[in-house]
């Protein structure tokens, strides 16, 4: 590791300098071929003993005290381990009792930046091939199906610096889950015979990411770093670096992967993490005796490079994007280790400094002069530098002003160099952090393992789980250091916009350059001093900058970080009771009430009806069992506005918008102490999740509902929301196709569905007006249902019902049941086919969906049907991949699973690809299902319908993993499940009575029927129009004659999408 600028990473064990004695015993033994014999028989004999020794010597264990040595959340009550097995191959153990299960990752300390230079992508080829198979495990699927018999899953990622490998499994499945994953790097087959499938499935991966803006922007970065380092390359690899270049240079690939894999799969590079249920001693156990046969080849650790040492900065690059939208990133390469700073964390604490949201901050500024939409900050860290990037999304007349905002950022900046040793502004961002971290955080998780083994590359084991998400020390040094590195002449501008492509806008850019692997067009500009200095030293009128018009301004003596925040909690003990205090107003409230009693909460998840009319009903849940001071609190607000008036549904989508604005600027202290709000618009109204530290949530959520009854909209902000609604509508159309595909599946099931070309013609006609009307109609006739879960009290509860109805003073809804989501229920095999929005689409992709379990009218779906949806989703989900994707290479998107609308479950099987049309790959999903009929349903013997069964019912009996899990379940139960608090227990019933014979008998009726015309499906087909520039107008599908979609719903394709 180095802190120079620019200076390359040395390892001083490499710097030796030879003393007189030990020049003269090396010559000597150059003089004497006996001696020299003698010495290597010694060294052999050496080498023998200490491999013995080290193979016979139990783990290291260098720490077992969870809370003294790993910084965890609050709530974590695992312990935690960390070991070193005799083959050094670093391991942290996690002891989960609570889990149902288990986990294992494997990070391997080398990545894309040890390709070979004329082999793009050889590491990530390898990371798929060691998934297909070992020299005890010749079947590749066998890890993946493992794991999905207990509801897991496995998966891998290459970065530049490590390939990270992980999976997920039930505790019954998960000794021989870890077994197999661990022979992925003892004796891998590498298979030469599948090295071509798998170049064509990594291909298909690279050309999902051809029209993804963040993808090509990556590459436009890399593009201009020093071309003498691999970092420089294409990293992800396609079939012509892959497979035509190497076949052409006469490159045996499978010689190639073999010895990349020999020359870095060392053990000592690798960094292991298990997570399970068993004991720490017992995970120990299991990490040595499934692990030590990994071979230590006592590899070096790559070193690492600054590879834009050399890169003459500043450059501002122009690309034309894929998505309607303005992106302007001022991006900085800081070749800088930052990583040794990791109780300081400057990168987090100046990124929090640089996009603080309050008033008088930078994004105050901006958003009020309408020049921006929405301001980020992030950054990637590496062994010896970090790219620090801050992004602004752009409005039209930030567009044509973009320098403006450039300026205002360094003059923002300058503000930070100024403050940002403030020991008030510390302490402030510091204790957000930290509250964040240690109350807020996500509950952990068995998914946990994979980040766990990355960050063992980075941090000391303390601060693995923490890494950059808290603030623990003020090093002002520290962060001095990155703010030298955020400089005007170090600076990269990122710039894209459809209005580029426009002649007559101010920004029109003649694109001069096309990158290679991505075809994006874009151009590299250098930016002259004059530019640098209107840029570092904008010249100010009065003190203001001052926008063209002369009108506007940005004062930068009136910026501002506060250090002060209304919202941190004051009370964060767990309630136990509470009475009323008749002269303060106010609930006494009593705490610590023991374990005993928080455990309780836990072991039932009914809800008790505290209150019901004919105004709405509320719902209380006391929940400590997470041991947090956190509440979540549902609010749905049904009235007769339903979503089968185009209009009133298209407003109803608007508010969603409209009130995310509201909160960002008016409660901005709420959302940097970490709580959250989310509007959904519903069938028949609105529905507002708020969730946070129970001590200030109802004070919060009382205050929200006024301000929304109470809504003022001027015609400015108006527009400004509007702008971005009809951006995020068109974005939907960039969308990778098989995802197009699911959402119309959802659109056309439902019987007043909109078209997306209704909604955003819709949108564009949306008025002010519009808006104002339906606001002011909302609360004449409502039901309001009203949940409040967690760290709250009974009375404290019922009080905020009240406040709720002095609130909203809705009217009464005569039928709160009026406007429900109602289904189609299909009587037949439908298509609908429709090309992809975007022109440059290669992919193309269908979606087909089968209603296994309906409901009508409002009777609940047979919970058997949905079982067995559950069983054949678990059995069918590693034969689908195995067949379209392995074995027929239809793509890298070939999946199959289920999922629901309301009670009503769906089986869906998906592909998107380039090698075949729509319509053939349904023909392949149809045989892959009547495969699976007589190969796998037919033949599936009770033992194996056993493991089936108990893999489903690990699923259902899996404990929440966190609060917000629990409250999701719960107010599922009281808004769609009709209040069926017992459907767990129902299942398991319904489970443990089903039979092998009625699991078949579902699946040849629902999926795969003697006759097809038999089969209740939707077929969703999208076809890229720059291979399908004619859609068919008839479907010969094999297996299935379709109806076409207006018989299912003639209103609905008037509108064409």
């Amino acid at each position: 590791m180095h802190s120079k600028l620019g200076q390359e990473n040395v390892d001083p064990t490499n710097q030796k300098t030879l003393t007189r004695s030990e020049r003269f015993s090396m010559e000597h033994v150059k003089r004497s071929p006996l001696l020299w014999v003698l010495c290597v028989i010694m060294l052999l004999l050496i080498f023998l003993l200490g491999f013995f020794f080290l193979f016979s010597m139990p783990a290291t264990v260098e720490s077992t005290r969870r809370d003294a040595d790993i910084i965890v959340p609050n709530f974590d009550e695992r312990e935690y381990r960390r070991i070193v097995l005799p083959n050094l191959m670093q391991t942290i153990l996690v002891s989960d009792p609570k889990s149902t299960t288990a986990s294992a990752a494997v990070s391997v300390g080398v990545g894309s930046n040890q390709n070979p230079r004329d082999i793009n992508g050889l590491a990530h080829l390898l990371e798929h091939m060691l998934f297909l198979g070992s020299s005890k495990y010749p079947d590749g699927r066998e890890l993946q199906k493992n794991a999905e018999l207990g509801g897991g899953y496995s998966n891998a990622y290459t970065s530049p610096e490590e390939t990270n490998y992980y999976f997920i499994s039930g505790e019954k499945e998960f000794e021989k889950s870890i077994d197999i994953f661990s022979w992925f790097f003892k004796d891998p087959t590498l298979n030469s015979e599948s090295i071509e499938k798998e170049v064509q499935n990594v291909d298909s991966e690279h050309r999902k990411n051809l029209n993804n803006d963040s993808w090509k922007a990556m590459k436009l970065i890399k593009g201009i770093s020093d071309v003498n380092y691999t970092y420089h390359d294409f990293f992800t690899g396609n079939v012509d670096t892959l497979w035509n270049i190497p076949l052409e240079n006469n490159v045996n690939m499978s010689k190639t992967l073999r010895t990349f894999y020999e020359e870095y799969y060392s053990s000592n590079l690798m960094k292991l993490v298990i997570i399970g249920n068993q004991t720490l001693d017992e995970l120990e156990k299991l990490a040595t005796n499934k692990f030590i046969g990994v071979i230590n080849k006592f590899k070096r650790p790559p070193k690492c490079a600054f590879p834009f040492r050399d890169t003459k900065f500043p450059l501002e690059i122009r690309f034309d994007p894929v998505k309607n939208t303005h992106s302007l990133t001022i991006a900085f390469m800081l070749g800088i280790n930052v990583l040794k700073h990791h109780e300081s964390n400057p990168l987090k604490y100046i990124s929090d400094l640089i996009t603080y949201q309050g008033p008088d901050s930078l994004f105050w500024n901006l958003k009020n002069l309408n020049l921006i939409l929405d301001l980020d900050a992030g950054f990637v860290t590496y062994k010896c530098w970090s790219l620090f990037e801050i992004e602004f999304t752009l409005t039209d007349k930030g567009v044509e002003t973009h320098e403006y905002v450039i300026q205002s950022f360094f003059l923002w900046l300058e503000y930070v160099r100024q403050n940002y040793e403030s020991q008030d502004i510390w302490e402030i961002m510091s204790k957000v952090s930290e509250y964040d971290f240690y109350y807020m955080s996500q509950k952990p998780s068995t998914s946990d393992s994979s980040a766990l083994a990355s960050n063992m590359h980075k941090y000391p084991f303390k601060y693995v789980y923490a890494t950059d998400s808290i603030l623990l020390e003020q090093d002002n040094e520290a962060f001095k250091m990155v703010l030298d590195s955020v400089t005007v002449d170090n600076m990269l501008l990122l710039f894209s916009s459809p209005e580029m492509s426009n002649k007559n806008s101010s920004v029109y850019t003649d694109f001069s350059q096309k990158e290679e692997f991505y075809g994006t067009e874009y151009s590299l500009l250098p930016i002259d001093h004059f530019k640098m200095d209107s840029y570092g030293y904008p010249e100010l009128d009065e003190g203001k900058l001052v926008l063209a018009n002369n009108s506007e301004f940005i004062d930068p003596k009136k910026f501002k970080i506060s250090a002060k925040n209304n919202f941190f909690p004051k009370q964060m003990e767990m309630v136990c009771y509470g009475t009323w205090n008749p002269l303060r107003f106010i609930m006494d409230v009593t705490h610590d009430c023991g374990e005993e009693a928080m455990k309780a909460d836990g072991e039932s998840i009914t809800p008790t009806l505290l209150a019901k009319d004919n105004k709405g009903e509320l719902w209380h849940k006391l929940d400590r069992s997470f041991k947090i001071p956190v509440a979540n609190i549902r609010i749905r607000i049904e009235t007769d506005k339903g979503n089968d008036n185009l209009k009133q549904s298209t407003t109803l989508y608007f508010f969603e918008s409209l009130l995310g604005e509201w909160i960002l600027e008016n409660l901005y202290d709420a959302l940097q102490m970490s709580y959250s709000f989310t509007f959904t618009a519903t069938a028949n109204g609105l529905e507002m999740n708020i969730e946070g530290y129970n001590d200030k949530i109802l004070e919060l959520t009382e205050t929200l509902l006024k301000s929304f009854k109470n809504l003022e909209i001027t015609e400015f902000k108006f527009e400004a929301i509007k702008v971005k609604f009809l951006n995020d509508l068109e974005n939907l159309k960039t969308d990778q196709p098989f995802k197009l595909a699911f959402m119309f599946s959802k659109i056309l099931y439902r019987e007043h569905g909109h078209s997306f070309n209704q909604i955003f013609e819709a949108a564009k006609n949306l008025t002010l007006e519009d808006v104002e009307n339906l606001h002011s109609e909302l609360f004449n006739q409502a039901y309001i249902k009203t949940l409040v879960h967690g760290n709250i009290l009974g009375k404290q509860a019922s009080i905020f019902k009240q406040s709720i109805d002095s609130i909203l003073q809705a009217g009464t809804l005569d039928n709160p049941a009026k406007a429900v989501t109602r289904l189609h229920f299909l009587d037949g095999p439908y298509v609908y086919a429709y090309h992809s929005f975007n022109p440059d689409e290669q992919d193309s992709a269908v979606f087909n969906t089968y209603q296994v379990s309906f409901i009508e009218n409002r009777v609940p779906a047979s919970i058997r049907d949905l079982i067995c949806l559950n069983m054949i989703s678990s059995l069918i989900s590693n034969f689908a991949y195995n067949y379209l994707r392995t074995e027929r290479q239809l793509g890298y998107i070939a999946s199959s699973g289920a999922f629901s609308i309301g009670r009503s479950g769906f089986l869906y099987v998906t592909i998107q690809g380039n090698k075949e049309s729509p319509q053939e790959m349904d023909n392949h999903i149809e045989e892959m299902l009547r495969e699976f009929r007589s190969q796998e349903i037919r033949n599936m013997t009770q033992e194996e319908f056993e493991v089936v069964r108990d893999s489903v019912r690990q699923q259902i009996t899996q404990p929440d993993q966190s609060l917000s899990d629990r409250t999701a379940r719960i107010w599922k139960d009281i808004t769609i499940i009709d209040q069926d608090f017992k459907i767990r227990e129902k299942s398991l019933e319904q489970l443990d009575s089903l039979t092998l014979e009625e699991l078949e008998d579902i699946y040849v009726r629902k999926i795969a029927p003697d006759d097809p015309k038999d089969v209740q499906k939707l077929s969703v087909q999208f076809y890229s129009s720059a291979q399908y520039p004619t859609l068919p107008t008839e479907f010969p599908n094999a297996f299935t004659k379709y109806k076409g979609i207006n018989e299912l719903n003639e209103e609905f394709v008037k509108s064409q999408f």
